[in-house]
């Protein structure tokens, strides 16, 4: 059996030794969100939109590190977060989104800083790995035209290890009625890891105005 690489080259990386980046929730809810209302968008946009990688034309994403050398592979585009400083904005994981690239990007936001705000830790060390931003979407869509493929084997081993070596899985659940997490495959997957593993913690996370729905209920 293999899979597609294009779906699991961000999971290819380094190992947990070297640590991975990953954005800070307050760089997300700052600087982030700016980009996106500069590229002509607003916190409604979904990721699709924020970054369409059928489309030639960079989004958010694709446009930050189109200039730049990736330090993994010397290669000119890399990914997001590679190109972020500053210990504010950008640190070794200490969590895991696991969510939908459907969801908007002021739900994801609004729902990482009430966490923040519940678990009494400070936005700015709170250092999420999201796949959009920590992988490198520049390779993904040219690996995805190569048609390359690895061994479903291979992919898993190397998954159950970052969602191991990160341990704080924040899955993301949306609508609080029908979410569209469960409908995706891969979350299922991510969550199947995560809730067999006896390293990780799973804490579910959902947006402040679905709480707030479901509360009256």
């Amino acid at each position: 059996m293999s899979f597609p690489f294009f779906q699991c080259c961000g999971l290819l990386g380094p190992s947990k030794e070297t640590g991975f980046p990953a954005t800070s929730v307050h760089y997300l809810s700052t600087t982030f969100l700016k980009e996106v209302e500069e590229h002509g968008l607003d916190r409604n946009a979904n990721l699709y939109q924020i970054e369409n990688l059928s489309s030639n034309e960079y989004g958010v994403i694709r446009k930050k590190g189109a200039n730049v050398v990736c330090p993994l592979d010397g290669d000119l585009g890399a990914s997001y977060v590679h190109c972020l400083n500053e210990e504010d904005n950008v640190g070794e994981d200490n969590y895991m989104l696991s969510y939908t690239w459907g969801y908007t990007i002021g739900d994801i936001v609004d729902s990482l800083v009430e966490y923040c705000a519940s678990t009494n830790q400070s936005p700015k060390r709170v250092y999420v790995w999201m796949c959009c931003l920590c992988v490198n979407q520049h390779r993904v869509v040219k690996l995805r035209d190569e048609g390359k493929v690895v061994p479903f084997e291979d992919f898993s081993n190397t998954f159950y290890q970052r969602v191991n070596g990160i341990q704080n899985i924040l899955s993301m659940m949306m609508s609080w009625n029908e979410p569209a997490y469960l409908k995706r495959a891969w979350c299922i997957y991510e969550m199947y890891v995560a809730t067999t593993s006896s390293e990780c913690n799973v804490t579910i996370l959902m947006p402040p105005k679905e709480n707030t729905v479901l509360q009256k209920k």
